[in-house]
């Protein structure tokens, strides 16, 4: 930790949860069209079979949020001065 309380690293660990919650939220917003496509379009789940895939997308991409936003929640707690 250098003198002014700032750590080196600190910034790229931020960048790192926040790429995380970026990926998570596109993730999100992909399997949000495909399920509504699914609504819209019947056939739209017999002409691309993918439903293990889509539970398997869905699963990472909540991963994914909740890694990012405990991530971000964690540096903005361990950030606050006592």
């Amino acid at each position: 930790m250098s003198y002014d309380g700032h750590e080196p690293g600190a910034d790229r660990a931020s960048l790192f949860m926040l790429l995380l919650l970026l990926v998570g939220l596109v993730a999100a917003a992909v399997m949000i069209v495909a399920v509504a496509l699914g609504w819209v379009m019947s056939s739209f789940w017999e002409v691309a079979p993918f439903a293990h895939v889509f539970v398997v997308g869905v699963m990472i991409a909540v991963w994914l949020l909740a890694l990012g936003v405990t991530g971000l929640l964690a540096r903005a707690i361990t950030r606050r001065r006592v």
